[in-house]
């Protein structure tokens, strides 16, 4: 069995508040940690947050909104909204939905993509965004 072991890559980041630094650089010398995995450690739970807590414009607010209106009159079947509202396709099933979107992603031109599945189950959103999945919210029947 052949292990491959990945190095740790070093980065040289510019314009990174200072203080910020200082607090971070304090903390983790408390937690017997270094800078680095404090970084490291604060990039996971960034990674980890959905799209609509970390984006500040709005894009995710813009999108349910376009989803809703697009979605009305409709029993079945599952909405796909991408790229602001530009794009947008119904689908039988949500594979074919993250199937469409994927190949977006792939032609490199997915910037974000929600997803309505349509119908009597009340749900809130599936959102995907720079090539990972994220469910906002458990998908839940009345």
């Amino acid at each position: 069995m052949l292990i491959k072991m990945i190095m740790p890559k070093k980065v040289l980041l510019r314009g990174i508040d200072e203080r910020l630094y200082a607090e971070a650089k304090a903390r983790a010398a408390i937690l017997g940690i270094t800078v680095s995995e404090a970084v490291n450690r604060a990039l996971e739970v960034w990674l980890r947050t959905p799209l609509t807590e970390v984006d500040k414009s709005g894009n995710g607010r813009r999108l349910r909104e376009i989803a809703g209106k697009l979605a009305e009159g409709r029993e079945r079947g599952v909405l796909t909204v991408a790229n602001d509202g530009e794009l947008f396709a119904f689908f039988d099933s949500l594979e074919e939905a993250l199937e469409w979107l994927r190949k977006l992603y792939s032609e490199g031109v997915l910037k974000n993509s929600l997803i309505k599945p349509l119908g009597r189950r009340r749900v809130e959103y599936l959102e995907i965004g720079g090539g990972g999945d994220e469910l906002l919210r458990d998908l839940r029947r009345d």
